[in-house]
């Protein structure tokens, strides 16, 4: 990233994660590693390399890594003939943030950027969504990446020039409604139409970016667009089902009203 990632290392107080830290050692990457199966022959698979990561997070508590230990733990991967890819990179900082692995993760990006590995655009919204989930937790509150690295991530992922799919979205939007910039999320919605949670989750995003900046005409606005259109589908819901002789219930088209 253009600019550094300021990750401070001073203990997280009243939290699990302050004792948790202090157990991640080099010990622990090579033990977890040489418990993981791994297909050598089917790695450059997607399921497998995911596959392989989740083994080795199992064993994994969450840290912040140093980088001379993120280097001998990738060097301890090729060693063990697990290979390290682009691939493998933005797997990785995916299932960190499914295992709540966030220092981690944030720690992995920092080791990336010193060793002037860019991230590639699953990286950038990875990125993206693990500013989400430590902003929306107050333990991390010390860890919060600044607006200026958001958007600066964001600047990366459009020279790409990739086309979002439902599972880049969605990090995208989470990612920009913690900036000054939310409105751009907003051009990323059209893609969730077919998603019904993430368009839930996106629109709980963009809902509280308006009330953060003040644009609280535009939270309103969308507030009661949020409720017709809800409105709406209930009512069609109760019309694919309508009740007949016996009260037993059946479902007919939309069209026959």
């Amino acid at each position: 990233l253009a600019s550094d990632l300021r990750i401070c290392k001073k203990p997280i107080k009243k939290s699990m994660y302050a004792y948790k830290r202090s157990q991640t050692t080099l010990y622990h990457w090579m033990e977890a590693v040489n418990r993981v199966d791994v297909p050598h022959a089917d790695f450059y698979r997607p399921l497998v390399v995911r596959t392989s990561v989740r083994q080795i997070l199992r064993f994994m508590t969450d840290g912040y890594i140093d980088i001379d230990e993120w280097t001998s733990f990738r060097d301890y991967l090729v060693k063990k003939d697990i290979g390290i890819s682009r691939l493998f990179d933005g797997i990785f900082l995916h299932e960190c943030i499914i295992y709540q692995r966030f220092l981690m993760a944030l720690s992995y990006i920092s080791y990336l950027q010193h060793e002037d590995i860019p991230l590639t655009p699953t990286g950038l919204a990875m990125l993206f969504l693990l500013a989400r989930e430590i902003d929306i937790r107050k333990e991390f509150n010390e860890y919060r990446l600044d607006e200026k690295i958001i958007l600066n991530a964001y600047k990366e992922f459009l020279d790409h020039k990739v086309v979002p799919d439902t599972m880049l979205a969605l990090p995208i939007i989470a990612g920009l409604t913690l900036t000054s910039q939310w409105r751009e999320a907003l051009t990323y919605l059209p893609i969730l139409d077919n998603d019904l949670d993430g368009m839930q989750q996106a629109l709980g995003f963009i809902l509280t970016a308006a009330a953060k900046f003040h644009d609280y005409d535009f939270f309103f606005s969308l507030l009661d667009t949020i409720s017709q259109t809800e409105s709406v589908r209930l009512r069609e819901g109760r019309q694919r089902i309508q009740p007949v002789d016996g009260g037993v219930e059946k479902k007919v088209p939309l069209d026959q009203k």
